[in-house]
């Protein structure tokens, strides 16, 4: 008798891990091969591809002149990429991203002031402030000074490879490629 309930308690439970198995493998098919979700993963893709390219377009300029007032006009193309794809950005992507567009606004906002003010004190730090928003950007340290890690470049990038799951991509295909080396070898 110990036996029989034993039996139907081991078999209950091989039930229940198997229906969990099903659920989720349920769960993965609709996440992974949905329309919207593949739609939704090529409009990141689109978004940070562009995104990036604009930011070190941004970076490079910024490093060949030095900071100035064409850092706004950087700032309005990434706007501009952002608000054509806000429909599919989340609020964590957003709250990432406004610092870094804001830290160009200021660095040429910055600039501006900087054209009309007049040699002393206050045109000193003006420039003081908008090299260091610059040296933040950049992800260099300054003498004396810690970075501001919200803003860099660097931090920014490595957000969007997280949106995109890109180590986790990365390590799948490394797993996918080494498994079918190994069935290859088994043949």
């Amino acid at each position: 008798m110990l036996i029989a309930v034993y039996q139907i308690l081991q078999d209950r439970m091989n039930y229940e891990r198997q229906k969990e198995l099903q659920r989720k493998q349920h769960f993965f098919n609709l996440g992974v091969t949905s329309h919207m979700a593949n739609v939704a993963f090529d409009k990141h893709v689109e978004f940070c591809e562009k995104y990036i390219a604009q930011m070190n377009e941004s970076l490079n300029q910024l490093s060949i002149e030095g900071p100035n007032v064409n850092a706004l006009s950087f700032a309005h193309k990434l706007s501009d990429i952002r608000f054509q794809y806000r429909a599919w950005l989340t609020e964590d992507i957003m709250d990432r991203i406004l610092p870094y567009e804001k830290a160009l606004i200021k660095i040429g906002s910055k600039a501006q002031i900087e054209e009309h003010l007049p040699v002393g004190e206050k045109r000193t730090r003006v420039i003081d402030e908008m090299f260091k928003t610059f040296l933040d950007v950049a992800g260099i340290r300054g003498e004396g000074s810690e970075i501001n890690e919200q803003i860099t470049t660097e931090k920014i990038i490595n957000h969007l490879q997280q949106v995109l799951g890109i180590q986790e991509l990365t390590a799948l295909r490394h797993k996918l490629i080494t498994e079918a080396i190994k069935s290859i070898s088994e043949d």
